[in-house]
C-alpha cells in the first residue's frame, strides 16, 4: 500500500526532497550565519543566546535530514518493485524526522526571542511570540501537528529571515 503510494506521489516526494535540501543546505546556512552575527551584536559577543541558537539551528538539520532521507528514498524506487516492508520503513523513518524536529527548532526560536532581552534584535511582538510558538511545536509533538508545527516553524523562519535582510540594508547609526 505505502509502496503504490510513494510510486503515485513520486514526483512530489523528489520535488520536495529537493526543495527542502537545496533549503536546508544551500539558503539556510546562510541565515544562520546572519542570526549568529545579530544575536552576537545583541548580546556584545558574551551572552549564551547566540551559541544555542547556532547549535539549535545546526542540529535541527538533523531531523530534517532524516525526513528528507526516508521519503525520498521511498520515492526513488517506487512502485510494484518496492518490497512492502522497506516502504513501510522508509516511511516510518521519515515520519520519525517530523517528530525529532520541534526539539531543535524550539532551541533555536527560545534563544532568538530570549536575545531580544540584551537589545534589538526583533520586534517586541515577535519576541514574545517566540516562546508560545516553541511551546506549540514541542507539545504539537504529542498531538499530531507535524504539519501544522512545520508550517508554524516555517512562517517564524520566513518573518525572521525577512527582518534580518532588512537590518543588513539598513545604515549603520
Amino acid at each position: 500500500m505505502l509502496a503504490t503510494y510513494f510510486a503515485e506521489h513520486r514526483g512530489g516526494h523528489l520535488l520536495n526532497t529537493f526543495s527542502v535540501a537545496l533549503g536546508s543546505f544551500v539558503l539556510y546556512p546562510w541565515f544562520l550565519a546572519s542570526l549568529w552575527r545579530a544575536i552576537r551584536r545583541v548580546e556584545a559577543g558574551d551572552g549564551l543566546c547566540a551559541p544555542v541558537a547556532l547549535i539549535g539551528g545546526v542540529a535541527l538539520l538533523v531531523p530534517l535530514t532524516i525526513q528528507l532521507s526516508g521519503w525520498g528514498a521511498a520515492a526513488v524506487q517506487a512502485g510494484d518493485q518496492r518490497d512492502p516492508t522497506v516502504a513501510a520503513a522508509l516511511f516510518d523513518l521519515g515520519n520519525t524526522g517530523f517528530l525529532l524536529f520541534p526539539l531543535p527548532a524550539a532551541a533555536l526560536v527560545v534563544a532568538t526571542s530570549l536575545a531580544n532581552r540584551s537589545g534589538p534584535l526583533l520586534p517586541g511582538w515577535l519576541a514574545r511570540a517566540g516562546l508560545p510558538v516553541a511551546a506549540v511545536m514541542l507539545l504539537g509533538t504529542f498531538f499530531g501537528l507535524g504539519q501544522f508545527m512545520f508550517a508554524l516553524f516555517a512562517l517564524w523562519l520566513a518573518i525572521v529571515a525577512i527582518l534580518l535582510v532588512r537590518q543588513e540594508r539598513r545604515p549603520e547609526e
